[in-house]
């Protein structure tokens, strides 16, 4: 227990919700690359959502087994935001499902673009919330530059296709 802005904050059980949040959204942007690896039309896209998988795995791996380390359920639930992002997650992988071509390459390239800048903005902010486990925060910090390039390749993919917006959201 620490003494934050808002009284006593349970760190133990912020940091479990806060480490169940990412491999919630590790788990989900699995499952959007994979979808791309199979539906995407451009071999850039392709290899893009290649590289998230591959990334997303390996630091899912990694929290994973933090969270062993620490005793704490990934499983267990990651709070209100958590419930959240699963609640957006299922409609956007709906309406994916259903395109190909050019129109999924737009799709998924502005998805990634967007779930990368709100999990960075996220991770940021909750990295000076309150005090959070050492060893998560350096987890976090230590994953964050592959984030950073997903988001940057994401961009600049959508605005070789002449997406004009493609920075619009950050």
């Amino acid at each position: 227990m620490h003494q934050g802005m808002m009284g006593m904050v349970d760190t133990d059980q912020s940091d479990a919700q806060l480490a169940a949040l990412v491999h919630q959204k590790n788990q989900h942007e699995i499952e959007m690359a994979a979808l791309a690896k199979d539906r995407a039309s451009s071999a850039e896209v392709k290899a893009l959502a290649k590289q998230i998988g591959a990334d997303h795995e390996k630091a899912d791996k990694g929290l994973m087994a933090l969270a062993q380390k620490k005793g704490w359920d990934l499983a267990s639930g990651s709070g209100a935001m958590g419930t959240a992002h699963g609640e957006k997650h299922e409609p956007m992988m709906e309406q994916i499902r259903s395109m190909s071509g050019a129109e999924f390459d737009r799709r998924f390239l502005m998805m990634m673009q967007k779930g990368h800048n709100d999990t960075i903005m996220m991770l940021t902010a909750q990295a000076y919330a309150h005090p959070i486990d050492k060893d998560l925060k350096a987890d976090i910090k230590k994953n964050m530059p592959a984030l950073e390039k997903h988001r940057s390749r994401s961009i600049a993919l959508l605005e070789k296709a002449g997406a004009k917006d493609a920075r619009a959201s950050l």
